[in-house]
């Protein structure tokens, strides 16, 4: 009961009325279907197969569509949707495992893995509570960053990395060399936090990352700012070693700000 009264205050807080309304039809549908799924699949002792047949009657059989949702975007595991002007979206799972990462996701979002990691996460407003693990999630929509290439934008977000690069570097050249730099030194830094060397040291962590990809300056002149104190304080407790340009965007590009950072997937296995 108080989760999901906290869930309707964080609804309210979060999102337009007009949004809540809509979500609130979709879950009422959602959990409906899922429930003729999970009754059926229970009868004909095919449990295992419920989250594939779940995600083939949504999507397949055209429940989804009917919502007025589009397909926004297919990772390995799950199949994103949403509607036009919303500013929410739709994870389904395609499987168990796809599903296994929902929970994650909703531990995240519960701050299960420290808050740190749970501000950085996008926000996970509402999600199936009648499956072992749920078929789907609504959660925050975020522009990916395979999506922007403004070196204005992106350097006022990531500050540390701008600064730490010398100029005339590659990666200052353009967005998409800046984001692919990022991408790559995200995964590094990841594995370098796991090594004894450099745990009382993340910011040593990050400039050997950066480091082996780019230019830079040397490591006492290095500034680091709240890009860097998010990031290395969300990787506490979970990290991820898939932070490729789609997994991490951006919420807003109004005034762009380390703020506006967000984490849109982390590895399902990437506990510490």
């Amino acid at each position: 009961m108080l989760l999901k009264k906290y869930i309707k205050n964080y609804l309210i807080e979060n999102l337009k009325t007009s949004d809540i309304s809509i979500i609130n039809n979709i879950i009422k549908v959602l959990n409906d279907e899922c429930k003729k799924i999970l009754n059926k699949s229970s009868a004909q002792g095919e449990e295992s197969m419920f989250y594939y047949y779940i995600f083939d009657h949504l999507d397949y059989g055209d429940i989804l569509y009917n919502l007025g949702m589009n397909e926004l975007g297919e990772g390995a595991f799950r199949r994103v949707y949403d509607i036009p002007g919303q500013e929410w979206v739709l994870k389904l799972a395609m499987s168990t495992e796809a599903a296994k990462i929902n929970k994650e996701e909703v531990d995240i979002s519960q701050g299960r893995h420290g808050l740190a990691a749970r501000d950085i996460f996008v926000k996970v407003y509402d999600y199936d509570k009648l499956s072992e693990y749920p078929c789907w999630i609504i959660c925050q929509k975020a522009i990916p960053m395979e999506d922007i290439s403004d070196l204005n934008i992106l350097k006022k977000v990531f500050p540390t990395f701008w600064n730490m690069i010398k100029e005339g570097d590659v990666h200052k050249s353009s967005g998409h060399h800046f984001i692919s730099m990022i991408s790559s030194s995200l995964n590094m830094f990841g594995h370098y936090l796991g090594k004894k060397n450099f745990k009382q040291s993340p910011e040593k962590a990050l400039y050997i990352a950066v480091e082996g990809l780019s230019e830079t300056y040397d490591f006492n002149d290095i500034v680091f700012y709240d890009d860097f104190k998010r990031i290395s304080s969300s990787y506490a407790y979970i990290r991820s070693s898939d932070m490729h340009e789609g997994n991490f965007g951006l919420v807003s590009l109004e005034n762009p700000s380390p703020e506006s950072f967000v984490i849109l997937d982390f590895d399902a296995d990437s506990h510490i």
